[in-house]
């Protein structure tokens, strides 16, 4: 497990797998109590795998998999492996291709607030656009708008972002 400012990425790789076979990823905060966070169909072949932790704790995270197969009478447990993160107001949110002539990429990595929005605005801050939220990447469609520079405006609860657009 690897921690990047605000999320945990866990990855694994598999030497075998079998049709029907699931990953359950865990995690704990002490090691011992486990909870799983989230339920993935193995590919039925060796193959990699990555898990982006988006809500993780402050703290240490220990993270386990559990593989079962209905193949095996069994289930089976991974080693454990840790994150820290330091802090979680963290957030990360990139805009790309930038300059653009049609759509924007708009990534956002790390914990949300509460009531995240995205505004368009031109550069005498008026409003063009008023985007709500509801997940870490989106796509804005920049080819209604002439060529120029614009701003972009993340904010929610905890945090608030601006960045220049340039449309060709």
């Amino acid at each position: 497990a690897l921690n990047q400012g605000a999320v945990n990425i866990v990855n694994w790789q598999t030497a075998a797998e079998n049709d029907g076979d699931q990953f359950q990823l865990e995690r704990s905060l002490d090691g011992k109590t486990f909870i799983q966070i989230e339920k993935i169909e193995a590919k039925g072949m060796p193959a990699t795998y990555q898990y982006i932790d988006y809500d993780p704790n402050i703290g240490k995270n220990y993270y386990r998999l559990k593989w079962i197969s209905p193949v095996e009478t069994q289930d089976f447990y991974s080693k454990i492996v840790t994150a820290e993160v330091n802090r979680l107001s963290e957030l990360d949110i990139q805009a790309y291709p930038n300059p653009t002539s049609d759509w924007v990429s708009i990534q956002i990595k790390g914990r949300m607030g509460d009531k995240p929005v995205l505004l368009l605005m031109d550069m005498t801050g008026r409003i063009l656009d008023k985007i709500s939220i509801e997940k870490q990447g989106l796509t804005l469609d920049m080819t209604p708008y002439v060529p120029g520079t614009y701003m972009l405006k993340y904010s929610d609860a905890d945090h608030e972002q601006n960045f220049k657009i340039i449309k060709h």
